[in-house]
């Protein structure tokens, strides 16, 4: 189901699921759900949860997965609300109904191109933002209130999946309830469907939802409150939120030393960053950090395959770092708190450098492998900052592996990869990418070649210059294709500049002689 928020960027707000309707009103196996912040209200079959929403799209409110165990390979049922802008009908004049008034010369009026994020109708969104599936109306349903549904029954055309939209027009904009499922399941849910597409109500967001958010800002005046209550003031049932001077942390988490001490760290690790990478500009944003408490409350959110490696992303759309708390990761039971860390630092770097460098993002060895770099970050239980870097515990022992067996790539090739090449090989890249990172900061090998102690900070300097550079040749509002143009030519200079005058033989050859000394801190 990416095709809901990957295709279309827009900025989400997480729902809470605040006050239900009288238990007596709810069928035997439905629950109820209701939304005051958002106006929504619903009964839903009580296998469903809620899941929270990414804050980068207006289109998708609320999301309730299917939590009973999907067999290998199936899809696991989702109810989905939407809520679409609807392109304004345009009265065309044309020759034939021009006023008597009106010059016989004159053109006949055409209507503007209609904007990326709004639509005609639910068909007109199906085939825009779900690419593979078809809808055809077969009928009226009557929801709660006086919300009329138009009914589409969907189809994927590989026929896997399938499922039913209901779709009504709500104060000029289209409310849709988006039911799928695995084609197997759907003559058994389709009943259930449309009960919770006839419990829907839509009404005007209350005030009164938001009335603890806004008591809670005026004691508490941080920067960019606006943007905090937005995230605050809908956030699904059971989860909390805490804010630092720079952060605003959500999280489905019980273990209140955990979020204080991610807390703590996360304001003495963005203080390092300013040291070391200081911003082009103030940075104005709140950064959001979203921990999911188990692997598969994040698998769901972040819509990712249940075999996935990924333990965290920093998504540069919706402004959010995303992990959980893999010490419950029953897949790695080994797993502890510094794991927690590791991927945290790691993402925090990616939030960071995103902001700092003016929304570029540079090449992956240099993204990623200083992401790894400051998993590697020491800081004391009661510590006010870092302490040290030490090695990444992920990277080593695969590092060392490929520089024994040969495995590597030249660094003269691997400094130029794009993301898709870095990627090819991802395990083994990011740990020679970290490997690079971690021998060109150091202080012995900057103590020996001056010239490579330069090699960071040049490409880092270069990147951000070439970058604003590139973009200025497009006006005030560059398009996509510009920018990612612009993106292009900067790493290419980027690494032009940093590695000129580099002896490539020379620098592989001592970085190999560093990795193989490196000591692995949990080699038995």
């Amino acid at each position: 189901m990416q095709f809901l928020i990957r295709k279309f960027a827009f900025c989400i707000i997480a729902i809470c699921a605040g006050a239900s309707v009288a238990a007596a009103q709810v069928p035997e196996g439905f629950k109820s759900i209701s939304n005051p912040a958002k106006g929504y209200s619903l009964i839903l079959p009580s296998t469903f949860d809620e899941l929270p929403v990414p804050p980068d799209s207006e289109v998708l409110q609320m999301k309730f997965v299917d939590h009973t165990p999907a067999k290998k390979d199936a899809i696991n049922a989702e109810i989905r609300i939407l809520r679409l802008k609807l392109i304004p009908s345009i009265s065309v004049t044309t020759p034939d109904s021009r006023p008597e008034s009106s010059p016989a010369s004159a053109p006949a009026s055409q209507p503007a191109p209609p904007p990326p994020d709004a639509f005609h109708d639910f068909q007109d969104f199906v085939k825009r933002a779900m690419p593979g599936w078809t809808a055809n109306a077969d009928g009226i349903i009557d929801a709660a209130g006086t919300l009329k549904l138009e009914r589409f029954p969907i189809a994927e055309k590989q026929d896997k999946a399938a499922g039913i939209a209901y779709a009504g027009i709500d104060d000029e904009t289209l409310v849709v309830l988006l039911c799928v499922c695995d084609k197997i399941h759907f003559a058994d849910l389709q009943k259930k469907f449309e009960r919770t597409a006839k419990s829907l109500s839509v009404k005007d967001p209350s005030e009164l939802a938001n009335a603890d958010v806004e008591l809670h800002y005026k004691e508490h005046p941080y920067r960019n409150i606006d943007y905090r209550k937005r995230v605050r003031a809908t956030l699904p049932k059971g989860w909390k939120a805490d804010d630092t001077d720079n952060f605003i942390i959500i999280y489905d988490v019980k273990d209140q030393i955990l979020i204080k001490k991610v807390l703590h760290n996360l304001e003495i690790l963005h203080r390092k960053f300013l040291e070391l990478f200081p911003p082009v500009r103030v940075i104005e944003a709140v950064s959001t950090v979203r921990i999911c408490k188990d692997r598969a409350e994040f698998i769901k959110f972040s819509e990712l395959p249940d075999d996935t490696k990924v333990a965290g992303w920093w998504n540069s759309h919706s402004k959010e770092l995303v992990f959980y708390n893999n010490v419950r990761d029953p897949k790695y039971p080994t797993t502890s708190w510094e794991d927690v860390f590791v991927v945290l630092y790691h993402e925090g770097f990616h939030q960071y450098i995103y902001y700092a460098c003016g929304e570029i993002d540079p090449h992956s060895w240099f993204n990623e492998g200083y992401g790894d770099y400051f998993s590697g970050t020491r800081i004391g239980d009661l510590g006010t900052r870092v302490d040290g870097i030490g090695v990444m515990p992920w990277r080593v022992g695969t590092v060392k592996k490929m520089v024994a067996e040969k495995t590597y790539a030249p660094l003269k090739n691997l400094v130029r990869f794009e993301q898709k090449d870095y990627y090819s090989k991802m395990g083994f890249y990011y740990a020679e990418g970290w490997s690079l990172i971690f021998f060109l900061n150091d202080p012995a090998t900057n103590k020996r070649h001056p010239l490579w102690g330069k090699i960071l900070p040049t490409y880092l300097k270069t990147i951000i210059q070439v970058y604003q550079s590139e973009l200025n040749k497009y006006g005030p509002n560059p398009q996509g294709n510009q920018v990612e143009a612009a993106r292009l030519a900067a790493r290419k200079a980027a690494v032009d500049t940093a590695f000129d005058d580099v002896e490539f033989d020379k620098l592989e050859a001592e970085w190999k002689a560093f990795v193989l000394q490196l000591k692995d801190p949990r080699a038995k």
